[in-house]
């Protein structure tokens, strides 16, 4: 299920990174891992992640890890193939009263995501 995308995370190309979703609605980003890149991603760059995302209570709905998943997610940075907004956790940012595949309405959600690489850039 690729629905909950990552593309606002990208911009800190090179990191593992936590997004935490408040209570009071705000959004927290945690770089757990920060790796020095000279190559930052750009508009039009095939981008590849893999994330794991779970709800509060720590229970999984969807991963790109692991056996049974699709491996990393790749898309074209800045064509619209991703929607930013389904990375904010908490429901007002997310997906609010509607369900969603495995995820239920009002749901704040956590993702783990790691760029794993950018298309052509070693």
């Amino acid at each position: 299920m690729h629905a909950p995308s990552l593309a606002c995370l990208l911009s800190l190309a090179g990191s593992y990174v936590t997004v935490l979703g408040q209570e009071s609605g705000d959004l927290e980003i945690e770089v757990i891992l920060s790796v020095t890149c000279d190559r930052k991603t750009h508009k039009g760059d095939v981008i590849s992640c893999n994330y794991n995302g779970t709800f509060t209570n720590g229970t999984e709905f969807d991963s790109s890890y692991g056996e049974g998943s699709d491996g990393p997610f790749s898309f074209n940075l800045g064509a619209g193939e991703v929607i930013e907004g389904k990375l904010t956790i908490p429901p007002r940012l997310g997906y609010g009263d509607e369900t969603v595949g495995p995820i239920p309405p009002n749901s704040t959600l956590i993702f783990y995501t790691e760029l794993v690489g950018i298309e052509g850039v070693s």
